[in-house]
């Protein structure tokens, strides 16, 4: 890449053409009727989709145990 002036911001020439892809997410039938089952449980926050979440994902990883979080900060 070389230094083309200003920035894109500045009026500059963008260095991309199209937008940058940030994570392109694949939703199948199965998930969105996994994500209603959660809303229509009232437990969208626990329950028991989540302790099943953490016993696959314990055994996937072979440990004892698994803890969900909501995000990188709550872990």
């Amino acid at each position: 890449m070389s230094d083309s002036g200003a920035p894109a911001i500045a009026g500059g020439a963008p260095v991309r053409t199209t937008p940058l892809p940030y994570g392109r997410h694949e939703l199948n039938d199965d998930d969105r009727a996994a994500v209603i089952a959660a809303l229509d449980s009232g437990m969208i926050t626990g329950g028991s989709a989540v302790t099943r979440f953490e016993e696959a994902l314990a055994e996937r990883c072979g440990v004892a145990h698994a803890v969900a979080v909501c995000n990188g900060t709550a872990a």
